[in-house]
């Protein structure tokens, strides 16, 4: 009989944090192939879209760099948590798999939250000639 190897949450969570890295790395690579098409063609989409297709990214990047900053946060608690009495697991582990589920989603919310001033400050904008989805001016108003 095959008996499936019990996980600590520690070790679960970490195998999450894999999966959302996995998961914005893949989102931000599928964005390339878009990107290289309208460096090389122009942008023929609205305003909104290019806010959207902006934030997007920014998400996934975002996600990237925090998800790996939690990581490494992840394994200095664990390691530090190793050399401390394990009293109380049962009640530990529930309050360990809540607390993980809970800071995932506090980072993924951190993430959309932290990359929305993308959305709002991107215009299309003609430039050499063609129209691009790239950062507005700064100053409004101004003719610079």
């Amino acid at each position: 009989m095959h008996r499936k190897p019990n996980k600590s949450p520690n070790q679960t969570f970490f195998l999450k944090l894999i999966l959302s890295l996995a998961v914005s790395d893949s989102l931000s690579l599928s964005t390339i192939p878009f990107a290289i098409y309208l460096l090389v063609n122009e942008w023929t989409f609205d305003l909104w879209t290019c806010g959207l297709f902006t934030y997007a990214l920014y998400c996934c990047l975002y996600g990237s760099v925090l998800t790996v900053t939690l990581m490494g946060v992840h394994r200095h608690r664990a390691m530090n948590n190793k050399t401390r009495n394990q009293m109380g697991q049962t009640s530990k582990t529930q309050r360990q798999k809540r607390l993980h589920n809970m800071m995932l989603l506090g980072l993924w919310v951190l993430v959309c939250v932290l990359a929305l001033p993308t959305m709002f400050t991107r215009e299309v904008e003609e430039k050499r000639g063609k129209w691009r989805c790239q950062r507005g001016s700064l100053m409004v108003g101004t003719n610079l």
